[in-house]
Formats: C-alpha cells, sequence, structure tokens
C-alpha cells in the first residue's frame, strides 16, 4: 500500500527517502539513543550469560570443564537456592 494517495507520484525515489529518515534519525540525540540501546543489550547479555538462577526448593550441582583453580569434573558441593554468578564455558 503506498504511503502517498493515489494518483499523485513519490516526488522522491524510496531510497531517497530512507537516506533522509536514517540521517535525521543519527543526531545527537540519536547517537545518545543507539548507546543506550548497545550498552543495555550488553549488561543483559553479560548478565544472562554469567549469571543462574537456582529456584526455590531445587539444588544446582558444579561442573567443571576447565580446570582452573580445582579439580576437573562434578563436585560434590550444591548449590543452593538463589542467583549464583558461573564462568561461561568453565563452569555450568
Amino acid at each position: 500500500m503506498p504511503l502517498y494517495p493515489v494518483g499523485q507520484r513519490n516526488q522522491k525515489g524510496d531510497g531517497q527517502h530512507l537516506n533522509e529518515m536514517f540521517e535525521k534519525f543519527i543526531t545527537e540525540k540519536g547517537k545518545y539513543v543507539i548507546f543506550i540501546i548497545l550498552a543495555f543489550l550488553f549488561v543483559w547479555i553479560g548478565y544472562n550469560s554469567l549469571t543462574v538462577y537456582i529456584k526455590p526448593y531445587e539444588w544446582g550441582i558444579k561442573e567443571v570443564k576447565v580446570p582452573i583453580l580445582g579439580k576437573r569434573g562434578i563436585h560434590k558441593e550444591a548449590y543452593a537456592p538463589g542467583l549464583h554468578l558461573l564462568a561461561p564455558l568453565v563452569l555450568k
């Protein structure tokens, strides 16, 4: 469906119109918005990849894949319910 009334032609090519919209967005305000969105995504991805939540009435086991300061394999100590930090690719 065209964005302009039927019978009238678009004076500018569609590519020009999109370029103008993009240039308006990339102003000082737009740069701050992009920075805030990227910062939020960075924090959100980091939080989700570095933490694990264990629900009430559940226990978590610790599996070490790459031993840095301990033994490799499944450890005897268990995680209690709550939020715990994990090292990606090292702990599971």
